[in-house]
C-alpha cells in the first residue's frame, strides 16, 4: 500500500507540496463518521429524555 503523497507525486508534478487530505481519504473519513452516527442514534435520543422537557416553563409570563 502506497502513501497518498507518493502516489500523487508519481501522477502529477507540482511547484509546491500538496499538504491537504486527498479526496479518497476525505471520503473514507466521511464513511466512518456516517457509520459511527448510525451505530449510536440511541445515545443521542436518550439524552433528550433526561427530563429537559420543561422548555415551556422557561418562558417569562
Amino acid at each position: 500500500r502506497y502513501n497518498d503523497a507518493v502516489l500523487r507525486n508519481l501522477i502529477i508534478r507540482r511547484d509546491e507540496a500538496v499538504t491537504e487530505q486527498s479526496e479518497m481519504l476525505k471520503a473514507e473519513e466521511n464513511r466512518n463518521e456516517r457509520r459511527e452516527r448510525r451505530e449510536r442514534p440511541e445515545t443521542a435520543e436518550g439524552a433528550d429524555e433526561d427530563g429537559d422537557d420543561d422548555s415551556d416553563n422557561d418562558v417569562d409570563e
